[in-house]
């Protein structure tokens, strides 16, 4: 699913192809999940200019010069695409073509005056697509907490917040009323980095592991936005670069401080989150320097020990 990184690539795909441009011809495929108003409605964008693209948490929108704002939720595996330029790329998904117009899948298309051709497309149809004559009072933006890369909070006051938090931390940074964009993977990554346990209560934090929190929060998403959310530039020691592999994560430490370790739908070999630094090499996962050598591990899972070293976190 498009995490806060991935958006703001679609975001900025957009803003730098369609902005203060005119649409000259709208087309909407025949797919009313998505597209979750009239067909008659978004093709009346026809003669509006596309002031800019917007962004909070997983919501787009394009502010137009008049009328109605045409607002986007990419779901699962939604996309934004611009003729000739490249799309969002899924890990494990086959990578778009920008030269094959329409793309498949596609739910909306725009023609721009200029030639410029933007759609929309989403093969699992859990994006939508609608309208809206005020963003800000839509029932999915009133609600919505801080914007991590927008509008993250000072250290105090996202300490106030978690303080209010009685759930486990992974929850906590995964509800969208405190963390707007923050996914599973950036969760995941954040928790990683900051040395913090996602079954951890949020209220009983201690003020160390809230300001690695804070810090952690702002340094990852600032990063993946910084290499438009292309995996293959993430630092290499991040927790990302493992999500999808059979094999164990070592994570560059010593092998007798590992454990495996269950994040949602993620299972890893990783350090055991209470050593965020390796203090004899002076490793630091966010500071993407090579990781000391470690001994390897077999790749293959052992049930037993696993179990075993699960009783770590009971």
């Amino acid at each position: 699913m498009p995490e806060l990184p991935e958006v703001e690539f679609s975001r900025r795909l957009v803003q730098k192809s369609l902005a203060k441009k005119r649409i000259s011809a709208v087309k909407v495929a025949n797919d009313k999940i998505v597209c979750q108003v009239p067909a008659g409605r978004l093709k009346a964008l026809k003669g509006r200019t596309v002031k800019q693209c917007r962004r909070w948490g997983k919501q787009l929108w394009f502010e137009m010069d008049k009328g109605p704002s045409p607002m986007f939720h990419l779901g699962m595996t939604g996309s934004f695409h611009v003729k000739g330029r490249n799309s969002l790329k899924y890990v494990r998904l086959k990578e778009d073509d920008p030269k094959t117009w329409p793309p498949k899948f596609w739910k909306v298309e725009f023609q721009m005056s200029d030639g410029t051709c933007f759609a929309m497309s989403d093969p699992r149809r859990f994006g939508r697509i609608g309208l809206s004559t005020s963003v800000w009072e839509e029932p999915c933006m009133a609600k919505m907490g801080f914007d991590p890369l927008l509008q993250m909070p000072r250290v105090e006051d996202f300490a106030r917040q978690l303080a209010r938090r009685s759930g486990d931390i992974k929850a906590v940074l995964l509800d969208q009323s405190f963390a707007a964009g923050v996914g599973n993977w950036v969760a995941d990554e954040v928790l990683y980095q900051a040395a913090v346990h996602p079954q951890d209560v949020a209220k009983n934090l201690s003020p160390n592991a809230v300001k690695a929190l804070h810090r952690t929060l702002r340094q990852v998403v600032k990063k993946a936005c910084q290499v438009n959310a292309d995996a293959k530039k993430f630092p290499r020691t991040w927790l990302f670069h493992y999500r999808w592999e059979l094999e164990p994560f070592e994570g560059g430490l010593p092998a007798d401080s590992t454990t495996w370790l269950e994040l949602g739908p993620v299972e890893v070999k990783a350090p055991s989150l209470r050593m965020a630094k390796d203090v004899k090499s002076g490793f630091s996962p966010l500071e993407g320097a090579p990781p000391p050598t470690c001994p390897p591990c077999n790749g293959r899972r052992n049930e037993e020990k696993r179990q075993s070293d699960e009783t770590i976190f009971k």
